[in-house]
């Protein structure tokens, strides 16, 4: 896979400096994100070398110090975007005594079993074609 296309300036000028074709990593740790949609991208495409390499960058960029200072900069403004939109429900207990109780009451056939008694071949492969995928990324 390439590096995408980029959606506004900060994913521009991270897309050149990740290709090569720019070496100014001070540039890009103080660029502003143009949009939710340049700081996505931005972010996944950083996310992604850790996974299968983007064709077109350096396999050693993954740990570059300018690389990691713009990915965690974008993951703090996300994770405070995500936290300003939510509203922590009201527990009368502690939330790790709820969360313990509510999966002992809820605790049901394990998958495994399940397949084993209940699957004939064809379900087994299409659980595996669709667990592969999901592990694709692990």
């Amino acid at each position: 896979m390439l590096t995408p296309q980029p959606r506004g300036d900060l994913s521009g000028a991270l897309f050149a400096a990740m290709v090569g074709h720019s070496h100014d990593w001070d540039l890009v740790m103080r660029l502003p994100t143009s949009s939710a949609a340049d700081a996505h991208i931005a972010l996944w495409s950083m996310y992604e070398l850790h996974y299968r390499g983007l064709e077109d960058v350096a396999e050693d960029l993954e740990w570059h110090p300018g690389l990691l200072t713009v990915r965690r900069r974008l993951e703090v403004e996300f994770e405070s975007e995500l936290r300003s939109r939510f509203t922590p429900p009201p527990f009368q207990e502690p939330f790790d005594e709820a969360l313990f109780d509510y999966v002992q009451q809820h605790d049901g056939v394990s998958l495994a079993a399940h397949v084993q008694r209940g699957f004939d071949r064809d379900q087994v492969l299409d659980l595996l074609r669709v667990r592969s995928l999901s592990h694709l990324k692990e």
